[in-house]
Parts: structure tokens; C-alpha cells; sequence
């Protein structure tokens, strides 16, 4: 699924005169990759685990490491502050920046949604918000 995402992408990259390919390559060539800095763009998929708080984005994303493409100390500052607080009124402001930021410099964007279904039993129940893309929290799912 990824893939045909990246190959529509490419598609309408090329429409506005940038020329793009698509490399799908498995998880170890993408970091080596990654960490040579050969990478121009990225398109993956990352659920998140379900969690709604931002923290674990930006620490997958503006970590001190390969994986931080835009290599923005800002972003690495807000996230570290992000990270030492618990106050929710401070984390929310911090957290506010840093996506104002991720958004007018185009650091990530959302380009499709990519839905999970669970089909289970009426005799079976999955608490709210255990469900990923990879899979439920079985520690989560319960006999009714």
C-alpha cells in the first residue's frame, strides 16, 4: 500500500516539474540509506501505537539521529522541553510551536489516511484506543 502512495506522489511531483522516483527498499537498506544522508523524502507508514499525545512523533522524528531529515535545532529543543515537563498547559504550548513549525517549513504531512479494521466476536471486547495499524494491545482485549 505504501508504495502506490509514493508512485501517486511521484506522479504529481513530476506534473509540477520535479522529477521523483520511487526506491522500495526493505527496512535495513532505508536506514543505511538514511544514515549516509541519501535520502531526499520518505514516505512510511507510523501509527503511533494509538497514542493521541505528540511526544512520541517528535521523538521519532527530531531525535538527535538519521532519522531527524530536517535537522532543525529548534525542533530538537522544543522537543527535549516537550519531553521534560509533565504540566499539561506547558506541554500543550511547547507541542503547539513545534507543529506550527512542522507545518510551515512542510517537515512531515499527513498524505492519506490508513485505516485498521478489527473484526471480532460480540463475545469479545477491545478496549479504546489499543488498536494500531500493527495490531491490538492484547493486554487490551478482554472476553465480554
Amino acid at each position: 500500500r505504501v508504495r502506490s502512495i509514493a508512485e501517486a506522489i511521484s506522479g504529481y511531483l513530476h506534473v509540477v516539474g520535479i522529477k521523483a522516483s520511487v526506491q522500495g527498499v526493505p527496512s535495513v537498506t532505508y536506514r543505511k540509506l538514511q544514515e549516509e544522508g541519501k535520502l531526499n523524502a520518505l514516505i512510511h507508514t507510523f501509527s503511533f501505537l494509538g497514542m493521541a499525545d505528540v511526544a512520541i512523533m517528535m521523538s521519532f522524528y527530531y531525535e538527535d539521529s538519521p532519522r531527524d531529515m530536517a535537522g532543525d535545532p529548534v525542533m530538537f529543543q522544543l522537543k527535549t522541553d516537550g519531553e521534560s515537563t509533565l504540566d499539561p498547559t506547558k506541554r500543550k504550548a511547547i507541542y503547539s510551536q513545534a507543529l506550527d513549525r512542522i507545518n510551515e517549513n512542510a517537515y512531515n504531512m499527513v498524505v492519506s489516511s490508513y485505516p485498521a479494521v478489527f473484526v471480532h466476536s460480540k463475545d469479545v471486547r477491545i478496549e479504546t484506543g489499543s488498536m494500531s495499524p500493527y495490531g491490538a494491545i492484547l493486554e487490551d482485549v478482554y472476553w465480554k
